[in-house]
């Protein structure tokens, strides 16, 4: 199975990509794996379907939403001089 999904955030920065490409082979699971916030972060990973792809995309946005809206949150609750 040779495939590849990438998210990519609102910033056009890499969120994830998940791949099989035989280029990272002493990892577990190879050549299945997932680079996390940048091509470096790489990691094992089982294989993605693309409905996997998509509830996780869901999840980490929703994640990142939340993050920048408590980040947000606290900007305002910092007075300014």
């Amino acid at each position: 199975m040779d495939y590849r999904h990438r998210w990519m955030t609102r910033n056009h920065a890499l969120g994830a990509r998940w791949d099989a490409t035989p280029h990272y082979p002493d990892l577990p699971g190879a050549p299945h794996h997932v680079h996390e916030g940048s091509e470096e972060n790489v990691y094992p990973r089982h294989p993605m379907h693309l409905r996997d792809v998509l509830d996780t995309a869901k999840r980490l946005a929703r994640e990142m939403e939340s993050e920048e809206n408590r980040e947000l949150v606290m900007e305002r609750a910092v007075p300014t001089l």
